[in-house]
């Protein structure tokens, strides 16, 4: 059940992730503060 849950975290980030490179790097860029905080909000 906990991989779903990671699988189901990991999967939307990493679609965001593809997204952003084939957007541009500005995209990118703005986008990786969000994901760094959303990530340290999952940890907490």
């Amino acid at each position: 059940m906990q991989i779903l849950i990671a699988m189901a975290q990991v999967l939307p980030i990493m679609g965001l992730w593809i997204a952003a490179c084939l957007t541009g790097r500005s995209a990118f860029l703005v986008g990786i503060p969000p994901l760094v905080a959303f990530w340290l909000w999952q940890g907490a």
